[in-house]
């Protein structure tokens, strides 16, 4: 009887056979056996089989019987075992899946508490390097007014880089076409109020024009330029300030500049709503004199819309309350 081979069954063999307990149990032996045997010898016939023959149909019985049990014993045990390896993988998989989630949870708390370490770092290096600037500034702001490519248009000195207040100035500019009276914000552009403040008491922009008047989306007098041509400054610059959000509606009074953080003394009076990128400090708002510009405006300029005021306009004096 065969066997598939790698099923892992075995048959027993000859030994096995011999050894098993059907050669230690007897044939039952049949009545009137042994006459029947001596009838049949003396007839010259073949005799009945000894106890051995019974023996060996029961013993080949045997064989058969223990043979079909180790197979299939053998078959049950290989599901078993496959059952057994498959549950072992799933539990190796699922621990390795919570060994993974616990590294990456690791990870993850770790990466935060750099993160916390980095800022708190930075923090303690910002309060070491710049420690007396923050005392400074809880007493007020500091000013970083850099020296610029171009040398000045009328050396009058930069301004301290501590303002003299953060509240709000009142400033006069007295032209040849009238007054115009204004509120500059010197809390939201300190740096920009604290250098018109500095030139108007240098007499920086006495006899100055302003040179540039223009019209249609953007509506806005320039002034502060001493050479009268839009490229005079003087000699220092200084950042940006009071732009996020910024709107150049009718009589904001706003900084000129060449570029981000290029401040010096140009600044313009916008005497209708004008469209422009919030580019530009924002420093004051006009709060007297606004029917003088748009005289101003309805003169025209030369070209039309962008160029010089036909009617020539000149700062005589910008005076600041209580100087």
């Amino acid at each position: 009887m065969g066997v598939s081979e790698g099923t892992g069954a075995a048959i027993a063999s000859a030994n096995e056979i011999a050894r098993s307990p059907c050669r230690e149990t007897p044939a039952p032996r049949f009545r009137g056996a042994p006459a029947a045997r001596r009838r049949a010898k003396g007839r010259g016939r073949k005799a009945l089989p000894e106890r051995g023959g019974a023996f060996t149909v029961r013993c080949r019985y045997y064989a058969l019987h223990v043979q079909l049990i180790t197979v299939e014993g053998q078959h049950v045990a290989g599901k078993d075992r496959k059952k057994e390896l498959a549950r072992q993988r799933y539990e190796r998989q699922q621990q390795r899946r919570a060994q993974e989630a616990a590294k990456a949870r690791r990870v993850k708390i770790i990466s935060s508490a750099a993160a916390v370490a980095v800022i708190a770092a930075g923090g303690a290096v910002f309060m070491i390097v710049t420690g007396k600037d923050d005392e400074s500034t809880a007493a007020g702001p500091k000013c970083d007014y850099k020296t610029a490519p171009a040398p000045a248009s009328k050396d009058v000195g930069k301004p301290s880089g501590k303002p003299a207040g953060t509240g709000t100035v009142q400033a006069t500019v007295k032209t040849n076409r009238g007054d115009v009276e204004m509120q500059l914000y010197g809390a939201k552009a300190p740096c920009a109020v604290n250098s018109f403040t500095h030139l108007a008491q240098k007499n920086y922009f006495d006899k100055t024009p302003c040179h540039r008047l223009t019209s249609g989306g953007l509506n806005v007098l320039q002034c502060g330029d001493p050479t009268g041509q839009g490229t005079g400054g003087p000699g220092y610059q200084f950042a940006n300030e009071n732009t996020e959000g910024a709107k150049y509606t009718e009589g904001t009074l706003a900084m000129a500049n060449g570029g981000p953080d290029t401040n010096g003394s140009q600044f313009f009076l916008v005497y209708k709503d004008s469209q422009l990128q919030p580019d530009y400090t924002v420093f004051g708002k006009i709060t007297k004199g606004l029917d003088v510009l748009k005289k101003v405006a309805d003169d025209g300029s030369d070209p039309k819309g962008d160029g010089k005021p036909k009617k020539k306009v000149e700062i005589q004096d910008v005076t600041i309350a209580g100087n």
